[in-house]
């Protein structure tokens, strides 16, 4: 009975410390908690890029500790422009990987794009990134060297977040049609190795779905981005596809001066799987990816 209350107070004193700003962080478990906030090392399948950055303040440290909000997490994280301009593409691309608050995109409640907006492109690596002339090469890169299994804990979602940052519109319009055709071929060959993963389908389901909803974002504006027409059309005539693809979808903002309400576009919210909503999108992106691979 000692031991358990002692783990109890451990559990709940290491929680608190990670100090985490999420309405639902999804962790199941102390031992889950413990992997989030353990230190991230190489993640590539590669080697790691020689001139990495190492954070210096990172979570099981004393000073990440006394951290209060996750705004001073993210503080602590910031790269210097300075060494920045110094790193390699892929280097700057692993100390995205390697973010201490990485994993917090993917407990935010399914607005992954939305967050990624808000926080992640604040980064000064993110910001660098945008403006390397090889960041979408590099990632196409990343994208055929990763492991498509590398979806959950312990991994940091490495294999999703790369197919999530390659799907912005900024790296896609770099890219040819060869390439956006590649990129939608290796996305549905990995969603298929995680599908028929039984050991992960078993102990990770939710990471397989989550991962699958990703790789249907990131088909989606591949196909959206190289102008293929009949997915173009689809998404003209259906609602749901378009702000599934675009991220956002239409609401009422604030009052105007006049005290009117102003239509604008809010965050959207990514269905689960089994929904309805997931049922009718995202085997239709897929559908349409493996029809794009073969034109």
């Amino acid at each position: 009975m000692k031991t358990s209350h002692y783990f109890l107070i451990i559990t709940v004193l290491f929680a608190v410390s990670c100090k985490m700003e999420v309405a639902n962080t999804g962790v199941e478990t102390p031992e889950e908690l413990a992997m989030h906030c353990e230190p991230v090392q190489a993640l590539w399948d590669g080697e790691r890029p020689a001139d990495a950055y190492d954070y210096p303040v990172r979570p099981g440290m004393e000073e990440w500790k006394n951290l209060k909000t996750g705004q001073e997490m993210r503080d602590a994280c910031q790269v210097p422009f300075p060494i920045l301009k110094e790193m390699s593409t892929q280097a700057i691309i692993q100390a995205i990987l390697e973010h201490p608050t990485l994993f917090q995109l993917f407990m935010a409640n399914n607005v992954y794009q939305y967050y990624l907006d808000r926080h992640l492109l604040t980064e000064n690596s993110c910001m660098e990134l945008v403006h390397r002339k090889d960041a979408a090469a590099a990632l196409l890169d990343r994208l055929l060297l990763v492991d498509p299994l590398k979806v959950g804990i312990p991994q940091k979602y490495e294999a999703p977040m790369v197919e999530l940052f390659l799907s912005r519109k900024v790296f896609l319009s770099w890219l040819d049609d060869c390439e956006k055709r590649s990129i939608v071929e290796t996305t549905l060959k990995n969603d298929s190795i995680r599908r028929n993963n039984v050991m992960l389908a078993i102990e990770r389901p939710s990471d397989v779905n989550l991962s699958r909803t990703i790789s249907a974002i990131l088909i989606g504006k591949t196909m959206y981005a190289a102008g293929y027409s009949p997915f173009c059309s689809e998404m003209r005539m259906y609602d749901e596809l378009r702000f599934f693809v675009e991220g956002a979808k239409p609401w009422f903002s604030f009052p105007n001066d006049s005290g009117l309400f102003e239509p604008g576009f809010g965050p959207y919210e990514y269905p689960f799987a089994g929904s309805s909503r997931f049922e009718f999108v995202v085997p239709r992106i897929m559908g349409h990816g493996k029809k794009f691979i073969n034109k």
